[in-house]
């Protein structure tokens, strides 16, 4: 897919979430967040580093990953769906929110101790070019995760259910993933798939 047709299609994403920014809470189950809890608690962020919050939506991950940081760490929440990040500026209004496409980001190089890619990897129109910018953002030594609260087979139902544009975003298998991490310079350290959702975490080397 070239630039331009990605543009047209990354706009039609955006136009999607920001139709349903406004009421994205009930799109959740009841134990969204306390999924997201669970899976943050098996990766090991530290005080103060930096966390670069991929697909921020509404700002969920905020004040879990705040909570890990604290004193000195620092969330930078991005999305490309504005409608979003309005959202998370009305309930988090110190955040560092910024609306940017993935495939196209402006932060230096190694500027990150982890990123983080929650329900929102499906979503990128080329996930190769995502990862390769995502990775120039990743400091060496740096993980990434990529996450759902929900298993693949779920996560992919559910997206051929809603249609629209999102029809036909689904997380790849696993075999497709941890190539897709290796061609960004990535090594796939954990990968797991069951009934408390999907986890993927992958290291930049040294």
């Amino acid at each position: 897919m070239s630039t331009p047709e990605h543009r047209v299609v990354n706009r039609r994403i955006r136009d999607f979430f920001d139709g349903h920014a406004a009421r994205w809470d009930e799109c959740m189950s009841a134990d969204h967040t306390d999924r997201l809890e669970r899976i943050l608690n098996t990766i090991d962020i530290e005080p103060g580093q930096r966390v670069l919050d991929v697909g921020a939506g509404n700002g969920v991950l905020i004040p879990l990953l705040e909570r890990r940081l604290a004193p000195r760490g620092t969330v930078v929440s991005i999305d490309i769906a504005g409608g979003m990040l309005l959202e998370a500026r009305r309930r988090y209004p110190r955040a560092l929110l910024a609306q940017t496409d993935v495939l196209d980001l402006s932060f230096a190089r190694e500027a990150f101790d982890w990123v983080l890619c929650n329900s929102c990897f499906p979503h990128f129109t080329d996930p190769a070019r995502a990862l390769a910018e995502l990775t120039s953002a990743l400091k060496a030594g740096g993980q990434l995760l990529v996450c759902h609260t929900r298993s693949r087979e779920v996560i992919n139902e559910h997206h051929r259910h809603v249609g629209d544009v999102v029809g036909g975003h689904e997380i790849p298998t696993d075999n497709a993933m941890r190539a897709l991490m290796a061609a960004a310079g990535l090594q796939t350290s954990t990968s797991r798939d069951d009934e408390a959702g999907y986890f993927l975490l992958a290291d930049k080397a040294r």
